[in-house]
Protein backbone atom coordinates (compact mmCIF):
# COMPACT_ATOMS: atom_id res chain seq x y z
CA UNK A 1 0.00 0.00 0.00
CA UNK A 2 0.97 3.68 -0.76
CA UNK A 3 2.55 5.64 2.41
CA UNK A 4 -0.22 7.84 4.32
CA UNK A 5 -0.02 11.60 2.55
CA UNK A 6 -0.47 14.07 5.46
CA UNK A 7 -0.80 18.27 4.71
CA UNK A 8 -0.67 20.00 8.17
CA UNK A 9 -2.40 23.39 8.64
CA UNK A 10 -1.11 25.77 11.42
CA UNK A 11 -0.27 29.28 12.40
CA UNK A 12 1.99 28.31 14.75
CA UNK A 13 5.90 27.29 12.93
CA UNK A 14 6.84 24.98 16.14
CA UNK A 15 3.84 22.87 16.33
CA UNK A 16 3.81 22.24 12.51
CA UNK A 17 7.62 21.37 12.68
CA UNK A 18 6.92 18.73 15.70
CA UNK A 19 4.13 17.18 14.00
CA UNK A 20 6.43 17.05 10.58
CA UNK A 21 9.58 15.91 12.37
CA UNK A 22 7.48 13.53 15.17
CA UNK A 23 4.93 12.10 11.95
CA UNK A 24 7.96 12.10 9.28
CA UNK A 25 9.50 9.11 11.70
CA UNK A 26 6.61 6.40 11.31
CA UNK A 27 6.82 4.13 9.23
CA UNK A 28 4.50 4.54 5.71
CA UNK A 29 3.70 8.14 6.15
CA UNK A 30 4.89 11.49 4.79
CA UNK A 31 4.27 15.03 5.03
CA UNK A 32 3.86 16.39 1.87
CA UNK A 33 2.59 19.93 2.55
CA UNK A 34 2.38 22.45 5.18
CA UNK A 35 0.40 25.67 5.55
CA UNK A 36 0.79 28.26 8.19
CA UNK A 37 -2.74 29.96 6.87
CA UNK A 38 -6.17 28.16 5.66
CA UNK A 39 -6.66 29.69 2.28
CA UNK A 40 -3.40 28.22 1.38
CA UNK A 41 -3.83 25.26 2.64
CA UNK A 42 -7.19 24.82 1.61
CA UNK A 43 -5.40 25.39 -2.28
CA UNK A 44 -2.83 22.79 -1.08
CA UNK A 45 -5.09 20.37 -0.33
CA UNK A 46 -7.23 20.54 -3.44
CA UNK A 47 -4.21 20.14 -5.18
CA UNK A 48 -2.52 17.33 -3.52
CA UNK A 49 -5.10 15.19 -2.61
CA UNK A 50 -4.07 14.15 0.71
CA UNK A 51 -5.24 11.22 2.74
CA UNK A 52 -4.78 13.08 6.02
CA UNK A 53 -4.91 16.72 6.82
CA UNK A 54 -4.64 17.90 10.49
CA UNK A 55 -6.08 21.44 10.93
CA UNK A 56 -5.80 24.21 14.00
CA UNK A 57 -9.14 24.62 15.36
CA UNK A 58 -9.47 28.15 17.78
CA UNK A 59 -13.29 28.33 18.05
CA UNK A 60 -17.15 27.20 16.82
CA UNK A 61 -16.85 28.84 13.36
CA UNK A 62 -13.25 30.25 12.85
CA UNK A 63 -11.63 29.80 9.33
CA UNK A 64 -9.84 25.98 10.31
CA UNK A 65 -13.45 24.77 11.27
CA UNK A 66 -14.72 26.00 8.35
CA UNK A 67 -12.23 24.17 6.63
CA UNK A 68 -12.37 21.07 7.83
CA UNK A 69 -16.17 21.12 6.72
CA UNK A 70 -15.38 22.11 3.48
CA UNK A 71 -12.97 19.40 3.20
CA UNK A 72 -15.12 17.03 4.18
CA UNK A 73 -17.42 17.88 1.58
CA UNK A 74 -14.87 18.07 -1.04
CA UNK A 75 -13.19 15.12 -0.58
CA UNK A 76 -15.12 12.67 1.74
CA UNK A 77 -12.17 9.85 1.64
CA UNK A 78 -9.71 12.38 2.84
CA UNK A 79 -8.99 11.99 7.09
CA UNK A 80 -9.58 14.97 9.43
CA UNK A 81 -7.49 15.55 12.36
CA UNK A 82 -8.71 19.12 14.31
CA UNK A 83 -5.67 20.16 17.00
CA UNK A 84 -7.44 22.99 19.47
CA UNK A 85 -6.55 24.18 22.80
CA UNK A 86 -10.04 24.43 23.89
CA UNK A 87 -11.60 21.46 24.74
CA UNK A 88 -14.90 23.15 24.84
CA UNK A 89 -18.02 20.51 24.24
CA UNK A 90 -19.40 22.51 22.06
CA UNK A 91 -16.43 22.78 20.21
CA UNK A 92 -15.38 19.49 19.69
CA UNK A 93 -19.06 18.20 18.59
CA UNK A 94 -18.61 20.65 15.84
CA UNK A 95 -15.59 19.69 14.87
CA UNK A 96 -16.95 15.64 14.58
CA UNK A 97 -19.64 16.90 12.78
CA UNK A 98 -17.43 18.65 9.99
CA UNK A 99 -16.35 15.49 9.90
CA UNK A 100 -12.93 15.25 11.62
CA UNK A 101 -12.21 11.64 12.58
CA UNK A 102 -9.86 12.68 15.56
CA UNK A 103 -9.71 15.76 18.16
CA UNK A 104 -6.27 16.32 19.35
CA UNK A 105 -6.03 18.76 22.50
CA UNK A 106 -3.12 21.19 22.66
CA UNK A 107 0.09 20.75 23.38
CA UNK A 108 -0.44 17.44 20.90
CA UNK A 109 0.86 14.67 22.85
CA UNK A 110 3.02 12.67 20.84
CA UNK A 111 2.25 9.47 21.57
CA UNK A 112 -1.38 10.37 21.10
CA UNK A 113 -1.14 11.77 17.79
CA UNK A 114 0.99 8.38 16.88
CA UNK A 115 -1.75 6.49 17.59
CA UNK A 116 -4.46 8.25 15.89
CA UNK A 117 -1.95 7.89 12.81
CA UNK A 118 -1.39 4.40 13.06
CA UNK A 119 -5.15 3.77 13.39
CA UNK A 120 -5.74 5.47 10.02
CA UNK A 121 -2.42 3.30 8.74
CA UNK A 122 -4.48 0.13 9.94
CA UNK A 123 -8.06 1.06 8.79
CA UNK A 124 -8.88 -1.53 5.73
CA UNK A 125 -11.17 1.16 4.32
CA UNK A 126 -8.30 3.34 3.75
CA UNK A 127 -7.42 0.66 0.22
CA UNK A 128 -10.43 0.86 -0.86
CA UNK A 129 -10.83 4.53 -1.04
CA UNK A 130 -6.95 5.33 -2.85
CA UNK A 131 -8.04 2.73 -5.14
CA UNK A 132 -11.03 3.80 -6.21
CA UNK A 133 -10.96 5.86 -10.38
CA UNK A 134 -10.33 9.75 -9.01
CA UNK A 135 -10.18 11.23 -13.17
CA UNK A 136 -8.26 14.12 -14.17
CA UNK A 137 -10.00 17.53 -14.41
CA UNK A 138 -9.14 19.02 -17.81
CA UNK A 139 -10.41 22.78 -17.50
CA UNK A 140 -10.23 24.77 -21.23
CA UNK A 141 -10.50 28.60 -20.09
CA UNK A 142 -9.94 31.41 -22.11
CA UNK A 143 -10.78 35.45 -21.19
CA UNK A 144 -10.66 36.11 -24.81
CA UNK A 145 -14.35 35.02 -26.71
CA UNK A 146 -14.51 33.28 -30.28
CA UNK A 147 -10.89 31.42 -29.61
CA UNK A 148 -12.52 27.72 -30.10
CA UNK A 149 -12.48 27.26 -26.43
CA UNK A 150 -15.44 25.22 -26.80
CA UNK A 151 -14.14 23.51 -29.63
CA UNK A 152 -10.87 22.58 -28.40
CA UNK A 153 -12.98 20.76 -24.90
CA UNK A 154 -15.55 19.01 -27.06
CA UNK A 155 -12.85 17.33 -29.80
CA UNK A 156 -10.84 16.98 -26.78
CA UNK A 157 -13.43 14.67 -24.95
CA UNK A 158 -14.53 12.82 -27.95
CA UNK A 159 -10.31 11.89 -29.18
CA UNK A 160 -9.77 11.02 -25.70
CA UNK A 161 -12.78 8.45 -26.14
CA UNK A 162 -11.47 7.48 -29.71
CA UNK A 163 -7.91 6.67 -28.48
CA UNK A 164 -9.14 4.47 -25.55
CA UNK A 165 -8.64 6.61 -22.76
CA UNK A 166 -12.38 6.78 -21.50
CA UNK A 167 -14.73 6.87 -19.98
CA UNK A 168 -14.71 10.36 -20.35
CA UNK A 169 -17.21 13.05 -19.39
CA UNK A 170 -17.83 16.55 -20.38
CA UNK A 171 -19.24 19.35 -18.78
CA UNK A 172 -20.37 22.96 -19.89
CA UNK A 173 -19.93 25.24 -16.73
CA UNK A 174 -20.08 28.16 -19.19
CA UNK A 175 -23.47 28.51 -17.27
CA UNK A 176 -25.22 31.38 -19.16
CA UNK A 177 -24.11 30.94 -22.47
CA UNK A 178 -22.51 27.43 -22.89
CA UNK A 179 -23.16 25.93 -26.43
CA UNK A 180 -21.93 21.97 -25.61
CA UNK A 181 -24.95 20.42 -26.19
CA UNK A 182 -25.44 22.76 -29.41
CA UNK A 183 -22.14 21.90 -30.55
CA UNK A 184 -22.74 18.36 -30.56
CA UNK A 185 -26.62 18.16 -31.39
CA UNK A 186 -27.80 17.49 -28.11
CA UNK A 187 -31.20 17.95 -26.29
CA UNK A 188 -30.02 16.83 -22.88
CA UNK A 189 -32.98 15.61 -20.10
CA UNK A 190 -30.92 16.89 -17.48
CA UNK A 191 -28.11 19.77 -16.98
CA UNK A 192 -25.68 21.02 -14.69
CA UNK A 193 -28.52 22.54 -12.35
CA UNK A 194 -30.34 19.35 -11.82
CA UNK A 195 -27.10 17.31 -10.83
CA UNK A 196 -25.95 20.07 -7.90
CA UNK A 197 -29.26 20.21 -6.78
CA UNK A 198 -29.42 16.51 -5.79
CA UNK A 199 -25.86 16.46 -5.29
CA UNK A 200 -25.85 15.52 -2.00
CA UNK A 201 -28.16 11.79 -2.92
CA UNK A 202 -25.66 11.45 -5.98
CA UNK A 203 -23.16 8.82 -5.92
CA UNK A 204 -20.03 7.92 -8.42
CA UNK A 205 -22.45 4.78 -9.27
CA UNK A 206 -25.38 7.33 -10.12
CA UNK A 207 -23.75 10.33 -11.74
CA UNK A 208 -24.22 8.77 -14.97
CA UNK A 209 -27.96 8.64 -15.01
CA UNK A 210 -27.62 13.22 -15.42
CA UNK A 211 -25.38 12.58 -18.49
CA UNK A 212 -26.53 13.05 -22.24
CA UNK A 213 -24.90 10.34 -24.21
CA UNK A 214 -23.21 11.28 -27.42
CA UNK A 215 -22.57 9.10 -30.19
CA UNK A 216 -18.77 10.00 -29.52
CA UNK A 217 -18.79 8.24 -26.62
CA UNK A 218 -18.59 10.89 -24.10
CA UNK A 219 -20.90 11.08 -21.22
CA UNK A 220 -22.15 15.02 -21.29
CA UNK A 221 -23.31 17.57 -18.96
CA UNK A 222 -24.90 20.48 -20.27
CA UNK A 223 -25.44 24.02 -19.05
CA UNK A 224 -28.26 25.47 -17.19
CA UNK A 225 -31.79 25.87 -18.97
CA UNK A 226 -32.36 29.17 -17.57
CA UNK A 227 -30.07 32.35 -16.12
CA UNK A 228 -32.26 31.80 -13.05
CA UNK A 229 -30.66 28.15 -12.79
CA UNK A 230 -27.58 29.12 -13.81
CA UNK A 231 -27.59 31.84 -10.97
CA UNK A 232 -28.70 29.65 -8.58
CA UNK A 233 -25.75 27.35 -8.54
CA UNK A 234 -23.01 27.67 -6.12
CA UNK A 235 -19.56 27.55 -5.83
CA UNK A 236 -19.07 24.73 -3.42
CA UNK A 237 -22.13 23.00 -5.13
CA UNK A 238 -19.53 22.87 -8.25
CA UNK A 239 -17.05 21.73 -6.12
CA UNK A 240 -18.58 18.68 -4.92
CA UNK A 241 -20.02 17.55 -8.23
CA UNK A 242 -16.43 17.85 -9.76
CA UNK A 243 -15.70 15.64 -7.03
CA UNK A 244 -18.17 13.31 -7.65
CA UNK A 245 -17.75 13.15 -11.39
CA UNK A 246 -14.21 12.70 -11.22
CA UNK A 247 -14.65 9.23 -9.02
CA UNK A 248 -16.73 8.52 -12.21
CA UNK A 249 -14.29 9.19 -14.93
CA UNK A 250 -10.87 8.85 -16.33
CA UNK A 251 -11.06 12.27 -17.70
CA UNK A 252 -13.32 15.33 -16.79
CA UNK A 253 -13.28 17.65 -19.18
CA UNK A 254 -14.56 21.11 -18.93
CA UNK A 255 -15.74 24.00 -20.49
CA UNK A 256 -15.76 27.66 -19.18
CA UNK A 257 -16.93 30.95 -19.78
CA UNK A 258 -14.85 33.50 -20.43
CA UNK A 259 -14.21 35.80 -17.61
CA UNK A 260 -12.96 35.05 -13.44
CA UNK A 261 -16.38 34.92 -11.87
CA UNK A 262 -16.43 33.17 -8.06
CA UNK A 263 -18.03 30.36 -9.67
CA UNK A 264 -15.42 29.76 -12.65
CA UNK A 265 -11.97 30.90 -10.07
CA UNK A 266 -13.52 27.30 -8.11
CA UNK A 267 -13.02 25.26 -10.83
CA UNK A 268 -9.52 26.61 -11.90
CA UNK A 269 -9.06 25.76 -8.08
CA UNK A 270 -9.81 21.89 -8.28
CA UNK A 271 -8.44 21.58 -12.06
CA UNK A 272 -5.48 19.07 -12.49
CA UNK A 273 -5.12 20.91 -15.61
CA UNK A 274 -5.90 24.34 -16.91
CA UNK A 275 -5.31 24.87 -20.70
CA UNK A 276 -5.31 28.80 -21.66
CA UNK A 277 -6.49 28.55 -25.68
CA UNK A 278 -4.96 31.19 -27.46
CA UNK A 279 -4.29 32.76 -31.08
CA UNK A 280 -1.53 34.26 -32.47
CA UNK A 281 -3.17 37.78 -32.82
CA UNK A 282 -2.21 40.98 -30.77
CA UNK A 283 -5.54 41.24 -29.20
CA UNK A 284 -5.82 37.46 -27.83
CA UNK A 285 -1.98 37.81 -26.83
CA UNK A 286 -2.64 40.58 -24.77
CA UNK A 287 -5.92 38.90 -23.08
CA UNK A 288 -3.58 36.19 -22.64
CA UNK A 289 -0.91 37.80 -20.94
CA UNK A 290 -3.63 39.49 -18.55
CA UNK A 291 -5.05 36.27 -18.01
CA UNK A 292 -1.67 34.79 -16.83
CA UNK A 293 -1.13 38.25 -14.43
CA UNK A 294 -4.84 37.11 -12.94
CA UNK A 295 -3.45 33.48 -12.30
CA UNK A 296 0.08 34.57 -10.91
CA UNK A 297 -1.73 36.86 -8.60
CA UNK A 298 -4.36 34.06 -7.46
CA UNK A 299 -1.17 32.20 -6.92
CA UNK A 300 -2.59 29.47 -8.89
CA UNK A 301 0.49 26.59 -9.85
CA UNK A 302 2.17 27.73 -12.71
CA UNK A 303 2.64 23.47 -13.50
CA UNK A 304 -1.02 23.21 -14.12
CA UNK A 305 -1.24 26.31 -16.40
CA UNK A 306 -1.36 24.95 -20.50
CA UNK A 307 -1.00 27.81 -23.46
CA UNK A 308 -2.38 26.26 -26.42
CA UNK A 309 -2.79 27.84 -29.58
CA UNK A 310 -5.97 27.87 -31.79
CA UNK A 311 -6.00 28.23 -35.64
CA UNK A 312 -2.13 28.11 -35.72
CA UNK A 313 -0.38 28.85 -39.39
CA UNK A 314 2.97 28.70 -39.10
CA UNK A 315 2.93 31.55 -42.12
CA UNK A 316 1.97 34.09 -39.55
CA UNK A 317 4.32 37.14 -38.60
CA UNK A 318 4.32 36.30 -34.91
CA UNK A 319 6.19 33.14 -33.77
CA UNK A 320 5.39 30.56 -31.36
CA UNK A 321 9.01 31.03 -29.77
CA UNK A 322 8.66 34.75 -29.24
CA UNK A 323 5.36 34.29 -27.29
CA UNK A 324 7.25 31.78 -24.88
CA UNK A 325 10.39 33.92 -24.64
CA UNK A 326 7.81 37.06 -23.46
CA UNK A 327 5.57 35.41 -21.21
CA UNK A 328 7.98 33.13 -19.69
CA UNK A 329 5.28 29.77 -20.32
CA UNK A 330 6.12 26.87 -22.73
CA UNK A 331 3.40 26.55 -25.87
CA UNK A 332 1.79 22.93 -24.38
CA UNK A 333 0.75 22.54 -27.96
CA UNK A 334 -0.51 23.97 -31.47
CA UNK A 335 -3.60 23.20 -33.37
CA UNK A 336 -3.70 23.67 -36.86
CA UNK A 337 -6.25 26.39 -38.57
CA UNK A 338 -8.76 23.67 -40.15
CA UNK A 339 -11.75 26.43 -39.94
CA UNK A 340 -13.95 24.78 -42.52
CA UNK A 341 -14.01 21.49 -41.63
CA UNK A 342 -14.01 22.43 -37.70
CA UNK A 343 -17.51 24.28 -38.53
CA UNK A 344 -19.00 22.00 -40.69
CA UNK A 345 -18.24 19.49 -37.45
CA UNK A 346 -19.94 22.13 -35.11
CA UNK A 347 -23.18 22.17 -37.82
CA UNK A 348 -23.61 18.49 -37.73
CA UNK A 349 -22.77 18.06 -33.71
CA UNK A 350 -20.19 15.84 -35.63
CA UNK A 351 -16.61 16.12 -33.35
CA UNK A 352 -13.62 16.75 -36.12
CA UNK A 353 -11.75 13.26 -34.35
CA UNK A 354 -14.57 11.49 -35.33
CA UNK A 355 -15.62 12.98 -38.87
CA UNK A 356 -15.13 9.49 -41.75
CA UNK A 357 -11.96 11.77 -43.71
CA UNK A 358 -8.74 12.58 -41.81
CA UNK A 359 -8.02 16.03 -41.60
CA UNK A 360 -5.25 17.94 -40.39
CA UNK A 361 -7.08 19.16 -37.48
CA UNK A 362 -8.54 15.60 -36.46
CA UNK A 363 -4.89 14.28 -36.15
CA UNK A 364 -3.60 17.12 -33.99
CA UNK A 365 -6.52 16.76 -31.45
CA UNK A 366 -5.50 13.15 -31.34
CA UNK A 367 -2.04 13.64 -30.77
CA UNK A 368 -2.53 16.28 -28.88
CA UNK A 369 -4.99 13.51 -26.35
CA UNK A 370 -2.04 10.99 -26.42
CA UNK A 371 0.81 13.47 -24.64
CA UNK A 372 -2.73 14.89 -22.34
CA UNK A 373 -2.53 10.83 -21.59
CA UNK A 374 1.09 10.63 -21.29
CA UNK A 375 0.96 7.91 -23.92
CA UNK A 376 2.80 8.92 -26.92
CA UNK A 377 4.13 12.26 -26.88
CA UNK A 378 4.68 14.18 -29.42
CA UNK A 379 7.29 16.62 -29.82
CA UNK A 380 6.53 19.89 -32.27
CA UNK A 381 8.69 22.22 -34.03
CA UNK A 382 7.96 26.09 -35.04
CA UNK A 383 8.29 26.38 -38.70
CA UNK A 384 7.39 29.83 -38.64
CA UNK A 385 9.56 32.97 -39.96
CA UNK A 386 9.87 36.35 -39.10
CA UNK A 387 11.45 38.37 -36.07
CA UNK A 388 8.85 38.69 -33.75
CA UNK A 389 8.93 42.37 -33.75
CA UNK A 390 5.13 42.44 -33.16
CA UNK A 391 5.66 41.35 -29.79
CA UNK A 392 7.48 44.33 -28.77
CA UNK A 393 4.34 46.58 -28.93
CA UNK A 394 2.70 43.87 -26.67
CA UNK A 395 5.20 42.87 -23.91
CA UNK A 396 7.95 45.59 -24.39
CA UNK A 397 11.52 44.44 -23.82
CA UNK A 398 11.87 42.13 -21.28
CA UNK A 399 15.37 41.44 -19.42
CA UNK A 400 15.67 37.78 -17.82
Amino acid sequence: MKNLRIIVIDSDDLTRKTIRTHVSGIAGVEIIGESSDTTTGHRMIRQQKPDLVVIEVGGLDDAGMRLAGDVHQESPQTAIFVTSAHKNPDIILKAMSSGAKEFLLRPIELHVLTKAVEKILRDPARGEERGRLRGRLITFFSNKGGVGTTTLATNTAAGLVKEGFGPVGLVDLDLQLGNVASFLDLSPKYTVYDLVAQIEKVSPETVDSFMARHASGISVLPEPRTPAEAEAITPQQLTRALEVLRSSYNFVVIDTPKGFDERTLEVLDCSDDIFVVSELSLPALRNLKKCLDVFHDLQINKDRIRIVINRYDPRGVIRVEDVQSNLGFEVYWKFPNDFLRVMNGINTGTPVVTAPEESEAAKSILQFCRKLAGKGEEEFSDAARGRGGYLKRLFGKRED
